[in-house]
């Protein structure tokens, strides 16, 4: 009887074999789970500054209120940014100044086009033309 439980009775070898694919089975997951854990926390954590950072936007700086309006009016991207262009050319305090009138955004793109040359400048005036004509479509 006590040779069959030695027989029965596993090595130690075997023994350590068994503990660490125990060991695997049981750390895998664990770890599997943790990198889940993680990712779902970055996230939200993702989520909660881009809520945190509209709930903070501010109107009150003259580009933020620029941004938002030509947001509002669906100004391209390339128009926003040669509005930009032209206010700064023209030394103007905000490019929220060309959005008054139609005869504003005229005036000062003319002046900003008359240091370009002619087929550049014809190509802006263009492109003017077409934004007074979908912000002001009175004027």
């Amino acid at each position: 009887m006590l040779l069959t439980l030695l027989q029965a009775a596993p090595s130690k070898s075997e023994m350590l074999k068994q503990i660490s694919n125990a060991r695997y089975k049981v750390q895998y997951p664990i770890t599997l789970l943790l990198f889940f854990l993680a990712g779902v926390a970055l996230l939200l954590l993702w989520v909660w500054l881009r809520q945190r950072a509209k709930a903070q936007t501010t109107l009150s700086s003259p580009n933020s209120l620029f941004r938002v309006l030509t947001r509002k009016l669906r100004v391209g991207f390339y128009d926003r940014l040669l509005l930009r262009r032209v206010a700064r050319q023209q030394a103007l305090p905000s490019p929220l100044t060309l959005l008054f009138s139609a005869q504003a955004i005229r005036h000062h793109a003319r002046q900003f086009a008359a240091s370009m040359h002619r087929y550049r400048a014809a190509a802006l005036m263009h492109r003017i033309a077409r934004l007074r004509r979908r912000l002001f479509p009175a004027a």
